[in-house]
């Protein structure tokens, strides 16, 4: 349902911080101010918070700019999130004295009855490069669980969208490929434009006769709610 316009002002006066370019998106016009955007995973938000909360209001400002220093410093935060967030945030708030209330919206429901593709249970006749990409911990614990990641020919590589994912992958069976540990691959930036950039330098280069090119490689993506 549409907000009423008095609403619609009060939360575009509040300051949001996001985690990512696509949820900033999503505020849309609700957001005036949103931070955060290219931040990437909570890790790289918080540091963003406190700083905006312990910002010094210049002796230039005036009155009223002081009065809204004072405000963002006394005003509690609302930390909105899912039922597996990780504790990088509310212990970095609590550790930087700020007050906030939590309060989780949705709940991530993890699948346990995943079948690895037959594309990517065996040799690839063609050569192509092969891909399983992870864009959260749950994808990982997910695939895990459902005790067809043996499957998984050790010659396809694993990506992570960022370094929690990445994390979730090394800590997990998957990690260990049928000749020793498997080489994963992180995202130089938690976005999917990240991805792209590392699937694209596992495709072969050039045009020779009998390479693949990228439209060729198959790719297989795990991945539920993003919770880097």
């Amino acid at each position: 349902a549409a907000l009423a316009p008095p609403a619609r002002e009060r939360l575009a006066a509040l300051r949001w911080f996001v985690v990512g370019k696509a949820t900033a998106a999503k505020l849309g016009p609700l957001a005036a101010v949103a931070i955060g955007a290219d931040a990437g995973s909570a890790a790289g938000l918080l540091p963003l918070i406190t700083r905006d909360a312990a910002r010094p209001a210049p002796q230039e400002q005036d009155q009223q700019d002081r009065h809204d220093q004072q405000d963002r410093q006394d005003q509690r935060l609302l930390f909105v999130c899912g039922n597996i967030r990780k504790d990088t945030l509310p212990n970095g708030l609590r550790e930087g004295g700020l007050a906030f209330d939590e309060i989780c919206v949705y709940c991530t429901i993890e699948r346990t009855n995943v079948t690895v593709p037959r594309a990517f249970a065996g040799p690839c006749p063609a050569g192509a490069p092969r891909a399983c990409v992870f864009f959260s911990p749950s994808g990982v614990r997910s695939l895990v669980a459902s005790g067809s990641s043996a499957a998984l020919d050790p010659a396809v590589a694993l990506v992570a969208i960022g370094k929690t994912t990445a994390a979730a992958l090394r800590e997990s069976a998957l990690a260990e490929g049928g000749q020793g540990q498997r080489t994963i691959l992180v995202a130089p930036k938690p976005s999917p434009e990240g991805v792209v950039a590392i699937l694209a330098s596992l495709a072969p280069h050039g045009d020779a006769a009998g390479s693949a090119s990228p439209a060729d490689a198959p790719i297989s993506r795990c991945d539920a709610a993003l919770d880097e």
